[in-house]
């Protein structure tokens, strides 16, 4: 009965979704319209919507997981309560739980908890990152003085979905530029987000040298969080991802009240931690795999 219930996310279902997803006040990058639309198919994501309740879940065929239920009536467990109903089963998993619900969750059911640092999403302050003041930001304001004295004829701006054809072509030169499958993954996405759905409520910062596009990222706001789901740079230019990784936040400056970043999750690429942990997180989002037993 629950699998009929459940039906394969397409484009036209995200309006529906976002409904949800701009009420949440859990900060995570996994409840976004970009993200969702980005890892459809690797995770086969299914959704159904029952009594005002959010439910998505990754659908491999031998195994399913739920992430977190949304809701703006109902506490997350009272959501797992009704999925019980609704599943007619005694046991359920999840893949994005995050702490704080832990131990609420813990106090009704009985639960086997993993973890998985290579999900974990990197929250910054705002203000941190736009201005990168204290010692610990020293090598990132160095990079971003050098980029300007080497290339003084940089600019930046914000573009609108009528400009998206340039993005577009400059993406296509990263669709063979790596190695890890989840990195060329998330650069064939890219360009399928790009050229398939609605981008006019997205912030796209481009950087120019001269009248050569040199980089451009993609931001989504939910509440005071920007989101950054998108960062592609020529590496040539040299400075060019720290200057990039500033822009956006310097052009959303006097667009919305905004106090956190979040930049999303490493999926354990090593090079990745390391730039991400950098510019110093003030909080790791992190989220666990949890299987409950009614």
């Amino acid at each position: 009965m629950e699998n009929k219930l459940f039906k394969k996310i397409e484009i036209k279902d995200l309006d529906k979704l976002n409904t949800f997803f701009i009420n949440q006040k859990y900060r995570l990058c996994d409840f976004t319209i970009l993200a969702t639309y980005m890892w459809i198919d690797y995770f086969n994501l299914e959704y159904y919507i029952h009594d005002e309740i959010l439910y998505i879940r990754s659908n491999n065929v031998s195994n399913i997981e739920y992430f977190m239920p949304l809701s703006y009536k109902y506490n997350v467990v009272e959501c797992i309560d009704k999925l019980f109903e609704i599943s007619l089963v005694n046991e359920l998993s999840f893949c994005i739980i995050i702490e704080e619900e832990i131990e609420n969750i813990k106090e009704k059911y009985s639960v086997n908890i993993v973890y998985n640092r290579n999900w974990s999403d990197y929250l910054y302050k705002y203000e941190d990152l736009l201005y990168l003041e204290g010692k610990e930001y020293k090598d990132k304001r160095r990079h971003i003085k050098q980029f300007l004295l080497n290339y003084n004829n940089a600019s930046y701006k914000l573009i609108n979905t009528n400009e998206i054809n340039i993005i577009i072509k400059f993406q296509e030169l990263f669709i063979n530029d790596d190695d890890n499958f989840l990195a060329r993954y998330e650069n064939e996405q890219v360009l399928r987000v790009l050229n398939n759905i609605d981008l006019s409520n997205l912030y796209i910062g481009v950087l120019y040298i001269g009248n050569i596009l040199i980089g451009y990222s993609i931001g989504e706001i939910i509440d005071d969080t920007l989101f950054i789901h998108v960062e592609k740079a020529l590496k040539e230019y040299i400075g060019s991802y720290q200057m990039l990784n500033n822009v956006l936040l310097k052009l959303m400056k006097d667009k919305k009240d905004i106090n956190y970043i979040n930049r999303g999750e490493d999926v354990g690429d090593e090079g990745l931690r390391v730039a991400k942990l950098s510019y110093k997180p003030c909080k790791m989002i992190n989220k666990y795999n949890i299987k409950l037993i009614k």
